[in-house]
């Protein structure tokens, strides 16, 4: 894949993944990527054989041939939930490129291509999205607001996916693991927000269906967060010092929980 302007130093893909309950909701996502004022070289819709999370296959609608040849719908074998529309494309890109990861349920602004291609051509070594937050160690950049990468940044990226997410709270949630990635190597994360005037999003919401910020308790985003920032850093992804600390800190929250469980348990009689 090839930019068709030889001024432009790298092409531009995307990358989507979808539910089986959101496949048909797909065209203002498609449309407004469409119709962007840099436009996309690819759009990559990587669909596995079956949803774990909705626990059926996909129907595709015949309306996806509309899009060809801009759009390219990529057959995975396992979903690895919405990382799959990252690890889905990653062998499609047989050349540098700029590749931008989104959802499927936002309506994107016409600007919203461009400012990332933009700076992800100028700067290289970082990686870039309109919106980006803390969260302890890490600087987390959001796929909803569009999270861009030069390709050969993700070199490995695939087995440090592999044991990522065999936490089943990183299937559910993919920008931590893809930022803490970029972290271990070097990839700083930036954000764009001061390109989106006033109080703006970078998109609209084209619809709510099946939401993962509708889910609460144990797969809440709240939760989720936690138990795959705990992951990445117990099981040694991070490096091996920050793997010791959150084992030391692993101990004393076991610690603590046996301290109060035992000053809870009833006093034996003598």
């Amino acid at each position: 894949m090839a930019s068709p302007n030889p001024d432009e130093a790298l092409p531009l893909a995307i990358g989507i993944t979808t539910l089986p309950s959101r496949i048909d909701r797909l065209r203002p996502t498609l449309d407004s990527l469409k119709a962007q004022t840099r436009r996309p070289d690819k759009i990559f819709l990587s669909l596995p054989r079956r949803s774990f999370r909705e626990g059926r296959a996909y129907d595709r609608p015949a309306w996806l041939g509309e899009y060809e040849p801009l759009l390219e719908v990529v057959d995975c074998i396992e979903d690895w939930g919405p990382s799959t529309k990252l690890l889905g494309c990653l062998d499609r890109l047989t050349v540098p490129t700029c590749l931008v990861i989104a959802d499927d349920d936002m309506r994107y602004r016409p600007e919203f291509l461009e400012g990332l291609y933009r700076h992800q051509c100028a700067d290289p070594r970082s990686s870039f999205s309109y919106w980006t937050y803390r969260y302890g160690p890490f600087t987390i950049g959001q796929g909803a607001d569009g999270f861009s990468f030069h390709s050969p940044n993700l070199a490995g990226i695939r087995p440090f996916a592999e044991r990522a997410l065999r936490c089943q709270a990183l299937r559910l949630m993919d920008d931590i693991w893809i930022s803490a990635f970029l972290m271990r190597h070097g990839v700083s994360i930036k954000s764009l927000n001061a390109l989106v005037e006033g109080a703006r999003t970078i998109y609209e919401p084209a619809h709510a269906v099946n939401q993962l910020s509708a889910v609460e308790g144990k797969l809440g985003r709240g939760a989720v967060m936690i138990a795959g920032a705990r992951h990445l850093q117990e099981s040694g992804l991070m490096g091996r010092r920050a793997q010791a600390m959150a084992l030391l800190k692993k101990a004393y929250r076991g610690g603590r929980s046996l301290l109060r469980g035992a000053a809870a348990a009833p006093k034996r009689l003598r």
